[in-house]
């Protein structure tokens, strides 16, 4: 593929993947155009397509010209080319180059992505600041005994050691992230949490967006990095500047902070909850307004007189090189006193607040006009400023800290420093649930289809298992994601539907399973036994491990371990090995019979399975 040039601009013409089928078997297409005319190259793609029917790929797995020739939906060309492999392995047909299912992390899309020429083209200020920004990364990803990066526009898409980036610098859990990406789902929702925290947080500049940090663009990647070193490595800042001025630019950097935070405390009250209140007639209730946001309007109020406090005690033009620390021990010691109580009925209340903010948007369409339009002007979601209070916190901890290491006789800042810990550890305590909210919240937006909401439940878990008794035709594969009350089954389609990469098909419900075993293989000898004169496998396929007719199956052999990053393919796995991947949930009415990718994970499937039932049950 020649340099600076898209996959898509390489295979839009067709000529490509039709040469591509006539390798795999000669004389599929007997004629390919090699004309720059629009219509006989868009021949060349319904020739493709029309080949991959005739090989016997699902229509799911196929895509419209229009996705290719037009660019509408990329994904859906290199999800076809992974399954055509996929199909061709099964089927034997090809004995030439494969891509054995599944690929590594960090999942098909980002991993082609990756490996595409980057086409970027950097200026010499461009790259010497990559160089310092990736050996600037490395050193905290090394304090925090993760895989350094070598290329920044390459080695961040999946999020991770951004991740792992911003907890170490800030001391505090971003939220649940996938650790280990298979999907481009994954990577993407990764992104967005760092995206949302950042901003949160600091403010990002305008135009970085997720699909640009996955993709790699060196502007929004530069940009990134440098607004996390910038503003959330204190330590760097002030390595930069002479030790007398350190003090002054915390005070500085506190009074900033504070700033921009009630502003955007107050942007909510103008903007969303008096609009709300005011309009005639109203469209919420008191009730319903602190329902969504609680004490918002306390919290406000409380910031902006402390933030009036800062101002009178430290003139921002006139900030003294040498502090002093009893005039802000005493402001702090002020936030002290009432932080905790407001803030502990703030987070109380919110865990109900998002649910119920999400049902009234359904029910009353003014409020979520007005929501949307919100939404839109701040370029964040509700959700994103209703956490902000929580993330407030921690910043202050972090200055406080700071301050005390370069501050002469700080005493009683240290004294600060303690009272935030313990601040900190009752928030932490509450954020994880807030944490969850927001991970649930991603994965209903994934989900395509009508389902029950998942509302407060716990997240427990997600990924690809094999059913036993599959339909081997059916070429999705199903992705299930565990609840505190349900395992809800979905296919994994891409882009299904906009922003969607998840159909909804079946749930089970906690409440109705009795156990988990991992007898499978002995259920199937007890067959057997019975001299039903069939196949041990394919009767406990079709008895112990027969699941309700609404859940459309797919078959065990799509999901055979994968192969580790970096690692050589696997060779193909014995029955044994599939056997030993096997375990069921013995429903009400009948045994729910799974195939793990690996014995690890069938062994942690198991246990959080386990668990959730048995707390169901009050065990």
């Amino acid at each position: 593929m020649p340099d600076g040039v898209s996959l898509q601009s390489c295979l839009k013409d067709g000529v490509t993947l039709c040469k591509l089928v006539n390798k795999v078997k000669p004389g599929t297409i007997r004629r390919i155009n090699q004309s720059t005319i629009a219509f006989l190259q868009r021949e060349n793609l319904n020739a493709y397509v029309n080949a991959c029917k005739s090989f016997g790929l699902h229509s799911s797995s196929l895509f419209d010209e229009n996705d290719l020739y037009e660019n509408k939906n990329f994904n859906l060309v290199l999800t076809n080319l992974y399954h055509l492999s996929h199909h061709l392995i099964k089927t034997m047909e090809f004995a030439g180059p494969q891509m054995n299912a599944p690929l590594p992390s960090p999942g098909l899309v980002t991993a082609i992505i990756g490996a595409l020429p980057q086409s970027h083209t950097y200026s010499a200020e461009e790259q010497q600041e990559m160089t310092e920004l990736c050996t600037w990364m490395n050193s905290h990803l090394a304090t925090a005994k993760c895989q350094p990066v070598k290329d920044l526009t390459a080695d961040l898409n999946t999020g991770v050691q951004l991740i792992k980036l911003i907890e170490r610098l800030t001391g505090q859990s971003i939220g649940l992230y996938e650790p280990n990406p298979t999907l481009a789902w994954h990577s993407m929702s990764n992104l967005s949490l760092v995206l949302h925290y950042v901003n949160d947080l600091v403010s990002l500049p305008v135009g970085i967006c997720v699909t640009d940090v996955y993709k790699g663009k060196p502007s929004a990647v530069l940009g990134l990095l440098r607004t996390i070193r910038d503003r959330l490595d204190i330590e760097y800042a002030l390595s930069k500047m002479p030790k007398h001025e350190r003090s002054a630019f915390l005070i500085k950097e506190l009074i900033t902070t504070e700033q921009v935070y009630v502003s955007k405390l107050f942007l909510v009250i103008e903007t969303l909850m008096t609009p709300a209140r005011l309009s005639r007639p109203a469209m919420l209730s008191r009730g319903e307004v602190d329902a969504v946001f609680g004490n918002w309007k306390d919290i406000a109020f409380k910031h902006e007189a402390f933030l009036d406090c800062l101002r009178g005690a430290f003139p921002f033009k006139k900030i003294a090189t040498y502090l002093d620390t009893s005039i802000l021990f005493k402001l702090l010691d002020g936030l002290m006193s009432w932080i905790k109580p407001v803030y502990t009925t703030y987070i109380l209340n919110y865990d109900a607040s998002i649910p119920f903010c999400a049902s009234l948007r359904k029910s009353n369409q003014r409020f979520d006009s007005l929501v949307a339009r919100f939404e839109e002007a701040q370029a964040m979601d509700l959700y994103s400023f209703l956490i902000l209070p929580v993330q407030r916190v921690p910043r202050y901890l972090l200055l406080v800290r700071e301050l005390t290491r370069c501050t002469p006789q700080a005493e009683q800042l240290r004294a600060c420093v303690a009272k935030f810990d313990a601040i900190l550890h009752t928030v932490n305590e509450r954020k994880r649930a807030l944490d969850n909210t927001r991970k649930v919240r991603a994965i209903e937006a994934s989900i395509h289809g009508t389902f029950a909401s998942i509302g407060n439940q716990c997240y427990l878990r997600e990924g690809f298992l094999g059913i036993l008794g599959a339909d081997e035709e059916d070429e999705t594969r199903s992705y299930f994601f565990l609840f505190s009350d349900r395992l809800m089954l979905t296919r994994h389609i891409p882009n299904v539907s906009p922003c969607k990469d998840f159909k909804f098909d079946a749930v089970f419900w906690l409440k109705d399973a009795d156990e988990v075993t991992d007898e499978m293989e002995n259920e199937e000898a007890g067959a057997e036994d019975e001299g039903e004169g069939e196949d041990a496998t394919e009767s406990a396929a079709s008895t112990s491990t027969t699941a309700p007719s609404d859940v459309a199956a797919v078959a065990v052999t799509d999901y055979l371990p994968d192969a580790a990053a970096g690692s050589e393919p696997p060779e193909h796995e014995t029955e044994g090995d599939e056997r030993a991947c096997m375990f069921g949930i013995i429903m009400k009415d009948f045994v729910l019979g799974l195939v793990a990718e690996s014995e690890q994970s069938k062994l942690e499937w198991m246990e959080d399975l386990s668990s959730a039932i048995q707390k169901l049950k009050g065990k």
